[in-house]
C-alpha cells in the first residue's frame, strides 16, 4: 500500500509566495498569438509565439528551489548525525543492517563539518562534501545493490540507468543532427520563431529534410529495442537465481510454498488436501494449511488493538503531564455522545482488553476445535504412525460438522466420568459422540498459551481488571461452531523444488476454477483478511472495478481539460475582466507553474483511490497484487493524460468537424504536439530539481518528526516511537508511473522537439543517484516480489515507443513525407516482430523455475526434511506454519499494553556525547 506523502507542491507554493512578496509586478497589455490557418484555409486553432522565457523563468526558479531542498537535506542530515539519530535518513540501519551500506558514509564528526559556529559548519559541509553522498551511492557496485536492496529495487534502478542511456543517445542525435536541420528548414509565421525554430514545425511539408528525421528515428528505435533487449539478458540470470533460492532474508519454506485458489469443498481440510498432493508428489509434501472463515476473530482482534494502543496513548499523557488529570472517557454514550457515564479512560480500557482478551481465546479455541474436527480419523492415522498412543475411533469421513460446544471448564474439570472420556493427544481436540455432550478437558498447549483459560463474559457483566485472575460467571454463552467454515483457499509447502514447480507449471485436476495453484507470496506481503474470499468474487468484483476505471478515464477529460486551460493565463484573466495582464519573472512562473501544479495535485489522489479499491472492494489478497494493480491503472490514466493535455479543448471545440472527417483527427493531434511540448518540458524541469531534491531531502517525513517532538515529545508511545524507525516501502504504483510518463515524453518528441531529451538527461541522472542513495540508505521494501515489477514496466515501456512510433507516422503524413510515413509503418512491424521475437526467447522462460534447474538445485542442496510436528494437533501445527493465518496463532497475539519507555531505549533528543550505550555510525 502507498505511504503517505504530502504533495510535492505545497513546500513549493511557500517559495513562490516569497517570490510574489518581494518580486516587482510588471504589466504588458499585448498578446503574442494569431489566427493559423491549415492548408485548406479552415482555422485549426491559435498560433502563439512560444518564447523562451518561461522556459527560462522554470529553470531559474526550479534550481533555485532544488538548491533550498539540498540545503535543507545537507544541515538536516548532519545534525541527525550528531543526535545519532537514523529515523529519517538512515532508517535502514534498525531493520536492514546487515544489508546497507554504513549510516552518513561513516563519516568522521570533521568531514560533516562538526567543527565551529553554524556558517563555519556549512561551509565545511559544502566545501568537504557537499557531494559526498552521491558519490557514495555511486561508488556501490551493482552487486551491492542487489545484495542491500533485492531484485525489484535493482531493477528500478536500472530503468533509471536505461532512460539516462536513452535520453543521452536521443540528445546527441538531436543535437547534431535533427536541431541543425530543423533550425534551417526555411518554414515561415509566428509558429516557426524562437523555440519553435529548433523543431520539426519549421520544416516544410515534404522537405527533403524529412529524410534526416526518418533516418534518426531509425537509429534511435533500434537502439531502444537492443537497449530493451540487454536489460532482458541481464535480468534473466538473476530472475532465475531468485526462482530457485528467494530473497536473502526470506524464510526457506518460503521457496517451497505454493497457494491454491478454488480449493473444492471435499478437501476444505488439512488433512484431505495433505493426502491428496501426496498422491500426487508422494512424500513430497512438508505441510499444509486450509483457511479458515476468520472475520469475527479478525473483527475482536482489531477492536482489542485499538484499546491497547488508547491505553498507551491514555498512559503516555500521564506519564509526560502527571500534574493534571487523569483522562476520562464516557461510557454508555448515544450516537450524539449524549448520555452515559465518564469513567477513568485507563482502567476502562484495560478492562474492555481482558474482556476481548476472553472473547479472543474462545474465538481462536472454536476455530482450532473446528479444524480439529473436519481432520477427522485420518489426521488421528498420522499421528498414531508418529505417536504410539491408543486413540478412539472417530467420526466417519462423512460425519456432519460438530455440534455447538458447551461452557468452558478450568484445566482438569470434567461433569463427566473419567473413564468415559476420550483421552486425548497433547493438544488434541478429537471428537466423539460422547465428549460431544460433555465439557471439552483443556489441552496442555492452550494451557502453555494461556495461563488461565477464561470464558467469553457477557455484555453486561462488569469485567474484571486487567491482569488479575477473571471470575467465572455462571451465565457463560456458548460458541455456534456450525457458524465456523472453511476457505476455498489453502497453503502447501512441498519439500522439493521439482514438486513446487511441478505442482505449479502442471493442470492438477483438468477441471475449470479448480484447484488453480501459483507460488505463493512472501508471508508478510499477504494480506491475511482478504485470504479466506473465494477467487471468483475477486474476479468478478476486478471486472466490476475495471468497468469502473475505464469509464472514468473517458471523463478524466474534463479535469485535465481545465488544467490545460490554466496554462493560457491571459485568457483567463481576460475573461476575469482584467485589462492589464502583468508580464516578468514572476508572472511567467505562475502561469508555467499553475498547470502543472494543477496536474500534480490531480494525480495526487489517484492511487490511493485505485489503492483502496485494491483492498477493500477487489479483496486483493498479496500487497505484490495490490501494487501491480495501482500501478497498472495509475499508467493508463498518465498515458491518457498524454493525450488529452494535447489535444486540450480542441476536441470539444472541433467535435461536428471531427464527426464529419475523423481524418481530421490526425491534424489535430499533429498540430497540437508542438504547442504542448512547453507544457511537458516544464513539467520534466520541474520534476529534476524540485521534486528530487525535495525526495533527497525527506522534508513531508522529517517535518511530521520534528512536529512530533516539538508539539507532543514526551506523549509519543513506544509504539509510534518504534513505527518512526521502520523503513518506508517504495510503492510502484505510485513512483513508477510518473517516471514512465517523462520516458514516454522523451521517445515521442525525440523526432518532434528534439531538445526535449536534452532536459530528460538530467530528470533520469539526478533520478538514478537519489533513488539510488534512498534505497541503500532509507527505504526497505516489504515483502520481495522477484523482479516481477520489471515485466509490467517493460509492458509499459514498450506501449511508450508504439504510440511514438504511430505520432512519427502520422506527423510524416501531415508533412506531406509518404515515403516517410510508409517507412515508418515498416518500422512499426519490425518493432513488433523484434518484441514477440524477445517475448518468446526471454520474458517467457522466466514466468517459472525450469524443472531441469529444479532438480539441479534439489541434488545440490537437498529436499525439506518432513517434520512429524506437523501432523500434531491443530493448534500446534498452526503455529509453526510458515502460512498459517497469523490471528489462529496465540503467539502472535497481542494481550497487553507496551510499557511507556523500554528499558534502555535511545532518547535521539540528546547529544551522543551526553548519552549512554548509543550506537556509533
Amino acid at each position: 500500500m502507498p505511504s503517505f506523502h504530502l504533495p510535492v507542491c505545497l513546500p513549493q507554493f511557500l517559495f513562490l509566495t516569497i517570490f510574489f512578496v518581494l518580486s516587482p509586478h510588471d504589466t504588458v497589455g499585448e498578446s503574442n498569438s494569431t489566427s493559423n490557418p491549415d492548408d485548406t484555409g479552415n482555422q485549426i486553432g491559435t498560433a502563439k509565439v512560444i518564447t523562451w522565457a518561461p522556459i527560462l523563468d522554470m529553470i531559474l526558479f526550479s534550481v533555485f528551489q532544488g538548491l533550498a531542498f539540498y540545503v535543507v537535506f545537507l544541515l538536516l542530515r548532519r545534525w541527525d548525525w550528531k543526535r545519532n539519530n537514523f529515523e529519517v535518513y538512515e532508517t535502514r540501519q534498525y531493520t536492514r543492517q546487515h544489508r546497507s551500506p554504513p549510516p552518513f558514509g561513516g563519516k568522521s564528526a570533521e568531514e560533516f563539518g562538526m567543527q565551529g559556529g553554524i556558517i563555519l559548519q556549512a561551509l565545511k559541509s559544502f566545501g568537504s562534501s557537499v557531494f559526498g553522498w552521491a558519490i557514495n551511492a555511486y561508488n556501490v557496485s551493482h552487486d551491492d545493490v542487489l545484495r542491500c536492496t533485492g531484485l525489484d529495487s535493482y531493477m528500478f534502478l536500472r530503468f533509471l540507468r536505461l532512460g539516462f542511456r536513452i535520453a543521452c543517445f536521443a540528445s546527441v542525435l538531436g543535437v547534431f543532427l535533427l536541431i541543425p536541420v530543423y533550425y534551417t528548414g526555411g518554414a515561415t509565421g509566428p509558429e516557426t520563431e524562437e523555440f519553435n525554430s529548433l523543431t520539426l514545425t519549421n520544416v516544410l511539408p515534404g522537405s527533403s529534410r524529412l529524410w534526416a528525421s526518418i533516418i534518426c528515428w531509425y537509429t534511435f528505435v533500434i537502439f531502444l529495442l537492443k537497449e530493451l533487449r540487454q536489460e532482458w539478458l541481464h535480468f534473466s540470470p538473476l530472475r532465475y537465481d531468485f526462482l530457485a533460492k528467494g530473497d536473502v532474508d526470506t524464510k526457506k519454506d518460503y521457496r517451497y510454498a505454493v497457494l491454491i485458489n478454488n480449493v473444492p469443498p471435499e478437501l476444505q481440510s488439512n488433512y484431505k488436501l495433505r493426502q491428496y498432493f501426496n498422491k500426487l508428489f508422494p512424500n513430497k509434501v512438508r505441510q499444509a494449511h486450509v483457511c479458515l472463515d476468520t472475520k469475527r476473530l479478525d473483527k475482536l482482534v482489531g477492536e482489542r488493538q485499538k484499546f491497547i494502543e488508547n491505553y498507551e496513548k491514555a498512559d503516555a499523557k500521564i506519564k509526560a503531564k502527571p500534574g493534571k488529570s487523569p483522562p476520562k472517557v464516557r461510557v454508555g454514550a448515544n450516537i450524539c455522545c449524549q448520555g452515559g457515564t465518564k469513567v477513568d479512560a485507563m482502567t476502562h480500557y484495560l478492562q474492555e482488553v481482558d474482556r476481548l482478551n476472553i472473547a479472543v481465546d474462545d474465538e481462536r479455541r472454536a476455530l482450532h476445535k473446528f479444524a480439529s474436527g473436519t481432520e477427522k480419523i485420518g489426521v488421528a492415522q498420522e499421528i498414531s504412525e508418529v505417536f504410539p498412543v491408543s486413540t478412539p475411533n472417530s467420526l466417519p469421513l462423512d460425519s456432519p460438522k460438530m455440534s455447538p460446544s458447551t461452557p468452558l471448564l478450568a484445566k482438569g474439570e470434567n461433569k463427566c466420568d473419567e473413564q468415559e472420556c476420550v483421552k486425548l493427544l497433547p493438544g488434541e481436540q478429537e471428537v466423539t459422540e460422547h465428549n460431544k455432550t460433555c465439557s471439552r478437558v483443556l489441552s496442555s498447549d492452550e494451557e502453555a498459551t494461556s495461563k488461565i483459560e477464561r470464558p467469553l463474559l457477557p455484555h453486561n457483566a462488569n469485567p474484571p481488571t486487567f491482569g488479575t485472575t477473571p471470575q467465572i460467571f455462571n451465565t457463560l454463552p456458548t460458541l455456534d461452531i456450525d457458524e465456523i467454515s472453511t476457505a476455498p483457499t489453502a497453503f502447501v509447502t512441498f519439500t522439493s523444488l521439482v514438486a513446487k514447480q511441478s505442482a505449479v507449471q502442471c493442470e492438477i485436476n483438468g477441471k475449470v476454477d479448480c484447484m488453480d495453484v501459483i507460488p505463493a507470496p512472501e508471508p508478510e506481503g499477504i494480506i491475511w483478511e482478504n485470504v479466506p474470499l473465494p477467487k471468483k468474487r475477486e474476479l468478478v468484483m476486478k471486472f466490476q472495478a475495471a468497468l469502473l476505471w475505464s469509464t472514468g478515464i473517458l471523463f478524466w477529460a474534463v479535469p485535465v481539460t481545465f488544467v490545460t486551460s490554466l496554462a493560457n493565463l491571459d485568457s483567463i484573466m481576460r475573461s476575469l475582466g482584467v485589462e492589464t495582464i502583468p508580464s516578468g519573472f514572476l508572472y511567467g512562473i505562475i502561469s508555467g507553474l499553475l498547470p502543472v501544479w494543477a496536474l500534480a495535485l490531480l494525480m495526487y489522489f489517484l492511487p490511493s483511490a485505485i489503492d483502496f479499491v485494491a483492498v477493500k472492494f477487489i479483496k486483493m489478497k498479496s500487497y505484490a497484487q495490490v501494487d501491480e494493480y495501482t500501478f497498472f491503472w495509475h499508467q493508463l490514466y498518465q498515458f491518457a493524460n498524454l493525450w488529452f493535455l494535447i489535444i486540450g479543448g480542441s476536441i470539444f471545440n472541433q467535435i461536428d468537424e471531427l464527426l464529419n472527417e475523423p481524418r481530421s483527427v490526425i491534424k489535430l493531434i499533429a498540430s497540437a504536439m508542438t504547442g504542448s511540448s512547453v507544457f511537458f518540458l516544464q513539467m520534466v524541469i520541474f520534476g529534476t530539481f524540485a521534486n528530487f531534491c525535495m525526495e533527497l531531502s525527506m522534508l513531508p517525513r522529517y517535518g511530521m518528526t520534528l512536529v512530533n517532538w516539538a508539539i507532543q515529545k514526551d506523549t509519543l508511545t513506544q509504539r509510534m516511537l518504534d513505527e518512526a524507525k521502520k523503513p518506508p516501502s517504495i510503492s510502484w504504483g505510485v513512483q513508477l508511473p510518473p517516471m514512465i510518463f517523462i520516458f514516454l515524453v522523451s521517445v515521442v518528441y525525440m523526432p518532434i522537439v528534439p531538445i526535449m531529451d536534452v532536459f530528460v538527461v538530467p530528470y533520469f541522472g539526478l533520478a538514478y543517484l537519489v533513488w539510488k542513495h534512498q534505497c541503500l540508505h532509507v527505504y526497505a521494501q516489504r515483502c520481495e516480489g522477484g523482479g516481477v515489477i520489471w515485466e509490467v514496466l517493460f509492458s509499459f515501456l514498450m506501449g511508450c515507443l508504439y504510440m511514438a512510433e504511430l505520432i512519427f507516422v502520422s506527423l510524416m503524413v501531415l508533412k506531406k513525407g509518404l515515403v516517410q510515413g510508409i517507412l515508418g509503418l515498416i518500422l512499426i512491424f519490425c518493432t513488433i516482430i523484434g518484441h514477440q521475437h524477445m517475448k518468446r526467447t526471454i520474458i517467457m522462460p522466466l514466468k517459472n523455475l525450469a524443472l531441469e534447474m529444479a532438480v539441479a538445485i534439489d541434488d545440490d542442496e537437498g529436499e525439506l526434511e518432513l517434520d512429524e510436528r506437523y501432523l500434531a494437533d491443530y493448534a500446534t501445527a498452526v503455529e509453526m506454519q510458515l502460512y498459517g493465518q497469523p490471528v489462529l496463532k496465540q503467539s502472535l497475539g497481542e494481550r497487553s499494553p507496551m510499557p511507556y519507555r523500554r528499558p534502555n531505549e535511545v532518547d535521539t533528543s540528546t547529544p551522543p556525547e551526553e548519552r549512554v550505550n548509543h550506537v556509533n555510525p
